[in-house]
Order: C-alpha cells, then structure tokens, then sequence
C-alpha cells in the first residue's frame, strides 16, 4: 500500500473519530475512550506523512537548517 493511500485512510479514519468525540462523550466514559483510541489509530498516518514529506524536501536544504 503506498503513501497516499495510507495517509488519505489515516485522515479519513481520524476525521471520523473526531466528528465522533462529542457524541461518545455523551454515551459515556467506555464508549468515548474506544473513539479516542480509533483516534490514535488514524493517527498513525504520521508516518506516511513523514515519508511524503521527505519526498519532497531535498538534503540541501536540511543541511542548511
């Protein structure tokens, strides 16, 4: 699985869970602490960001900073 597929699941999943939040913390306590770990799932797709970005970014201008 590439990149962008990862990172555009990771942001979809983790958009879901966020729009989520609210109503789990209505629920109760169990219900709201599931959403958040599928929150931290989604947020996995930092790696696949990282990657992308590094991509993009040449070894020049990290040398430089």
């Amino acid at each position: 699985m590439g990149g962008k597929k990862v990172l555009g699941f990771g942001v979809i999943w983790w958009s879901i869970a966020t729009i989520l939040t609210p109503v789990a913390a209505k629920v109760g306590l169990p219900f709201l602490l599931v959403v958040r770990a599928f929150m931290g799932i989604g947020e996995v797709s930092y790696l696949a960001r990282k990657k992308k970005t590094s991509d993009f970014v040449s070894y020049s201008i990290l040398d430089v900073c």
